[in-house]
């Protein structure tokens, strides 16, 4: 089992029910909601940040898939 820690955070009232229609939909409670939304919106900042350099030469394309976790 992974360890976990414990993280407090004030969010906006339009995230918060971002958050609970994720757990809604998923059918899940708004902690895993939480915690996808935040593992799914770091791999698309990965992806785009990646791709940028992908774009400039500055890595190859093989690079920033391993980085941000998908296959070619």
């Amino acid at each position: 089992m992974t360890a976990t820690e414990f993280l407090g955070a004030r969010l906006s009232q339009p995230v918060m029910e971002m958050v609970e229609q994720t757990a809604k939909e998923e059918n899940t409670n708004k902690t895993e909601a939480l915690k996808e939304l935040i593992i799914l919106g770091r791999k698309q900042l990965l992806l785009a940040k990646y791709l940028e350099m992908y774009r400039q030469d500055k890595c190859s394309l093989g690079k920033a898939a391993k980085v941000v976790g998908i296959t070619l």
